[in-house]
């Protein structure tokens, strides 16, 4: 029978075999663990960094000027460890922009993003990113949508482009195989030289120490990774405690390193969403300094940012984190001398500079003074680039003593500065949309503002505007009333109702009537010419003869030449066709003309007038226009006082205004209503020869109206012809140029002296009178009194007209609710007439009236009344 070989063999070999299975198990796993983390580390932050990259870019897109923006944000991911390759692909399927020039423009299909044109679908349709891996988990495959510019009129962008990005996991991978085989190996080893100590510790038999280690070897299976069994002594026993302890210290250190990896992840992680959550730089750099001061253990870590225009020689810390008894250096500005464009060129380019230590680096005088004056030992600076430009520097700074950074440290700062580069530029990208909405938003106001203003500016003009209106009509009803008690009086001296009147005498009645007819024409004239200010001017073409017209007009220029034994020549074209043009704008831009030619001619001059319809010209480029001129051989006008004949209320010469009177109103009328029928007037004139005006309207033909248009001439003598046809048509029916008997005028009318004109003169025509003072008394005589006919004014107290007429027409009397009523009034302003027709007047009239048209009126009425 065998015995079992001595333990102090067999433990010793079990240990071996068994430990070296344990170690390669254990090496297996921590390999597959190792690639884990690492491939979840290198997803994470690939994730992270393209789905930062693809706001970046959609913000980009929605820019103007953004393609050097794009460029550089793409060359600058691609050219971080690991990216194998970065491209932009655009929603036509090809390359919009690639880390790789050669790609750029090419079919998709036609790159190593053809192979995931299916993925790449399905993140168009989700709008979500994806992170495959793939070539036996060697590769990182990143998938990001990016929403690219609107199409025109889109409120939302519809057009999707994908960030496509490739990432080598080989050397992370590679990374984490030596590190697990290194310390594989080593704890292989360890493992070994226990089993020797364990090997001597059965051949002395030191079993209370063998305890000891066994007890710290529990204690580190427990997870109390700082249990030692620090056996003392110089044999085996005590190296084997020294192994077991160093390997416990190893397992520590190992510990320490994952837990570091994990708290520089978590900083990361940290100091992304700060990003993604806050656009405020000040909060950025205050976390961003504190965890990197935290996680390297250094003295101070600071933001440095170049002032603007000073080629990055002038700039100033902007956030700072320092250790315990480190002086801080926010806010001080620095001047360096040292910094040359060739370090800008460097920096641009992604170099860090890092100093181990200040007392071995062969550095400028002006460098090492500087570095002197913040207590700065040893320190790594990195760049922060926006776009083109060095915006500042990222500064770690060990104070105390100096220090060897590792690629480790100088890899994770440098990310630390991409990140901050990133969120730099997403801030500035954020202030200017700030600023253009609050610029919009205080234009907005403005325009509110402005409107508001307007408003009450339109409100004030239309108050105004109505004040001007009710005060020119006032003005005329005060001006008229006493004009037409004038006016009334001379026309009744005139026809004898007063008695036969001597020749002095009758030939002062004439100069009164002259005189109030002028008077009645400057009130006309300043009411056409507030009306044009007002833009109330009415334009109201219709189908005219325009020879026809002018010869009217002329026949009334004679009669104002007789006076001045002024000689009248007309050149009337006689074949104009009808066009379209208000004939009673017309004949009042005619007769002005002809009238002021007149006015400023001496006696024994000439007066010309002419009519023509001139063709269209090519060269000029003008249609077919009417053209009228007017010549005198009067006092002419100076060459430097042409433009002010046109002006309102203007004469040349203010001893012209003793010679020929006038208010200076009639040629500012006729450029004004020329002007309203889109044609101009021009003067040509030489002081003491005489003037010569030529007004051009445009030419619209028409078709000829039912009848001619002879009948349009002077209004007096219009009247006049009206007024005998009335009288034949009066006399046909027996009235034989004197009314019936017995036929009964109402005449309403407060103002006592027009009153006393009207009953004489109408009394002397054979009427019979009743009297109403005030609007009352005229519905109660009409109701109570039969009458034939009533004259109303239409200003009366107590009842004004219109209340008087609706009271009449609305009377359940036939009888009364029949009675013609002429309505006259002092008012006179655009409108009145038709609102006076409207509300139940047969006839209506204005003051001043002439007697003999109101005997006309009203027979005109009664025989309207009785065919009726």
């Amino acid at each position: 029978m065998r015995l079992p070989p001595p333990l102090r063999y067999t433990i010793p070999a079990l240990i071996v075999v068994f430990g070296s299975l344990a170690g390669l198990s254990s090496f297996l796993q921590e390999i597959n663990e190792s690639y884990r983390i690492a491939e979840q580390t290198a997803s994470v932050n690939l994730r992270t960094s393209t789905a930062q990259t693809s706001r970046v870019l959609e913000y980009l897109y929605r820019s103007s000027d953004s393609e050097n923006q794009i460029k550089t944000l793409v060359s600058q991911l691609g050219s971080y460890p690991g990216y194998m390759s970065v491209m932009v692909l655009g929603d036509n399927n090809k390359v919009e922009e690639s880390n790789d020039y050669r790609q750029k423009g090419a079919a998709v299909s036609d790159t190593l993003a053809g192979t995931y044109s299916p993925a790449i679908s399905t993140v168009r349709q989700k709008l979500s990113g994806s992170i495959l891996t793939v070539d036996n988990k060697n590769k990182l495959i990143s998938i990001s949508p990016v929403l690219l510019a609107s199409r025109a009129g889109e409120l939302r962008p519809s057009r999707v482009g994908i960030l496509f990005v490739e990432y080598d996991l080989k050397s992370v991978k590679h990374y984490a195989f030596n590190t697990a085989l290194r310390r594989a190996l080593i704890s292989n080893a360890s493992l070994i030289a226990f089993c020797l100590l364990i090997w001597l510790f059965f051949e002395f038999a030191l079993n209370k120490r063998i305890q000891r280690l066994v007890e710290a070897s529990n204690n580190l299976g427990e997870g109390k990774l700082d249990s030692r069994s620090v056996l003392t002594g110089s044999d085996e026993l005590a190296q084997v405690s020294a192994a077991f302890d160093s390997m416990a210290e190893k397992m520590q250190n190992n510990s320490v390193r994952l837990e570091r990896q994990a708290r520089k992840e978590q900083l990361l992680r940290e100091i992304n969403d700060r990003i993604r959550i806050s656009f405020n730089l000040e909060q950025i750099f205050e976390t961003a300094t504190f965890e990197v001061l935290s996680y390297l253990q250094a003295d101070r870590v600071a933001v440095y940012q170049f002032a603007a225009g000073t080629d990055c020689r002038l700039g100033r810390f902007i956030a700072v984190s320092s250790a315990a008894g480190i002086c801080s250096i926010l806010d001080q500005e620095v001047e360096d001398t040292c910094f040359t464009p060739q370090l800008v060129k460097l920096y641009l380019k992604g170099r860090a500079n890092v100093i181990d230590d200040i007392k071995a680096a062969k550095l400028t005088p002006c460098y090492r003074e500087l570095l002197e004056r913040y207590d700065i030992r040893s320190s790594a600076t990195v760049p922060l680039v926006h776009g083109h430009e060095l915006w500042g520097l990222l500064c770690v700074h060990q104070c105390r003593d100096a220090r060897k950074w590792s690629d480790e440290e100088l890899a994770f700062i440098r990310y630390v500065a991409v990140q901050l580069a990133i969120a730099i530029q997403q801030s500035i990208l954020f202030t200017k949309i700030e600023t253009e909405l609050r610029d919009r938003r205080l234009a907005e106001e403005r325009l509110i503002q402005a409107n508001h203003q307007l408003e009450e500016t339109n409100d004030e003009l239309a108050r105004a505007t109505r004040l001007k209106d009710e005060f020119l009509a006032n003005m005329s009803h005060e001006l008229r009333t006493p004009l037409n008690a004038i006016l009334g009086m001379a026309e009744s001296m005139s026809e004898g109702i007063y008695g036969d009147l001597p020749a002095p005498q009758s030939t002062a009645v004439e100069e009164i009537s002259k005189s109030g007819a002028h008077l009645l024409d400057l009130i006309n004239d300043i009411l056409d010419i507030t009306k044009i200010e007002a833009g109330k001017l009415e334009v109201s073409p219709e189908p005219s003869f325009v020879s026809e017209l002018c010869e009217s007009c002329f026949a009334t220029a004679q009669q104002l030449t007789l006076a001045k034994s002024i000689t009248l020549h007309s050149d009337i074209q006689p074949d104009i066709p009808c066009c379209l043009i208000d004939p009673k704008l017309l004949r009042q831009i005619l007769i002005n003309l002809l009238s002021n030619a007149v006015k400023f001619t001496p006696v024994g001059g000439q007066v010309s007038m002419r009519a023509v319809l001139e063709p269209s010209s090519p060269a000029s480029n003008t249609g077919s226009h009417l053209a009228f001129e007017v010549r005198d051989s009067g006092i002419g006008v100076a060459p430097e006082n042409r433009d002010k004949v046109f002006m309102p209320f203007v004469q040349v010469q203010s001893s012209l205004n003793r010679q020929f009177g006038g208010t200076g109103l009639g040629l500012s009328i006729v450029k004004k209503i020329v002007e309203a029928q889109g044609g101009s007037i021009v003067l040509d004139s030489e002081l003491g020869k005489g003037s010569h005006f030529r007004v051009v309207l445009p030419y619209h033909p028409a078709s000829a109206p039912q009848g001619k248009l002879s009948d349009v001439s002077d209004p007096s003598l219009v009247a006049k012809q009206d007024g005998n046809n009335e009288h034949q048509k009066l006399s046909s029916q027996g009235y034989n140029g004197q009314s019936k008997d017995g036929i009964r005028v109402l005449l309403a009318e407060d103002n006592r002296v027009n009153s006393l004109i009207y009953t004489r003169y109408l009394k002397s025509k054979g009427f019979d009178l009743l009297h109403a003072t005030n609007g009352q008394e005229a519905v109660d005589m009409a109701m109570n009194d039969p009458v034939d006919v009533i004259v109303l004014d239409m200003s009366m107290p107590i009842l004004d007209g219109f209340e008087v007429m609706q009271k009449l027409r609305s009377s359940t009397d036939p009888r009364v609710a029949r009675i013609p009523i002429i309505a006259f009034t002092a008012m006179a302003m655009k409108g009145d007439r038709e609102r006076c027709l409207a509300a139940g007047a047969n006839e209506y009239l204005t003051k001043p009236v002439k007697l003999n048209q109101l005997d006309i009126t009203i027979k005109h009425v009664l025989s309207n009344g009785e065919s009726g």
